[in-house]
């Protein structure tokens, strides 16, 4: 009962490339029980390959989602930690007790087992909120390494790519290039780069 802009919208994993792996997907969320269906229908601005629907998605505002629960929360920012053992957190404002503790970062903190860091680079996302472009009614994520997800907001259609790493050049111009091919009506409003 958050106040959220929740609702319940179809999720479709799509490909301008190739089908067969969205048939794997398919078979694998059948046997999961897991209800999908593949077509080639979608209401993107261009022809795809195949796209698998997955019905009765959820789709919010995920930030008027964690404000909500923030406010019941006890967070201690900028503060950094040196060390979790067992309910405590250790950091350079004194130690912590917690009867729960989730470590929510994009590079773990603990390193054994698995040596994370050794396998981990920074990325960074792309997203366009455009104005005067036909809104969505459901969510779209390509499953191609350069392709891109969309969403409405309220009077927004929300384009983004993929995680990028940070040395990768011409990301904007790629992406303002794809609205101008296929929105060319639409103008920028925000972005978040």
């Amino acid at each position: 009962k958050i106040d959220c802009d929740f609702k319940r919208v179809d999720s479709y994993l799509y490909s301008l490339k190739q089908e067969d792996c969205l048939w794997e997907e398919f078979k694998i969320a059948k046997k999961l029980g897991i209800s999908a269906c593949f077509t080639k229908r979608t209401e993107l601005p261009f022809c795809v390959k195949g796209a698998l629907r997955f019905s009765h998605q959820a789709m919010m505002n995920p930030v008027k989602f964690m404000k909500a629960i923030a406010e019941k929360l006890n967070i201690i920012e900028h503060c950094r930690v040196m060390k979790v053992k067992n309910h405590f957190v250790v950091s350079e404002k004194g130690e912590f007790y917690a009867d729960k503790i989730i470590i929510a970062t994009h590079f773990p903190i603990r390193n054994v087992p698995g040596f994370y860091f050794m396998r981990q680079h920074q990325e960074k996302s792309y997203v366009f909120a455009l104005k005067n472009s036909k809104n969505m009614e459901h969510m779209y994520y390509s499953i191609e390494q350069d392709g891109f997800s969309f969403r409405s907001y309220q009077d927004y259609l929300l384009v983004g790519i993929k995680g990028k790493r940070n040395y990768e050049r011409n990301i904007e111009e790629k992406i303002q290039t794809f609205i101008k091919k296929y929105m060319p009506n639409a103008s920028i409003a925000s972005s978040w780069i």
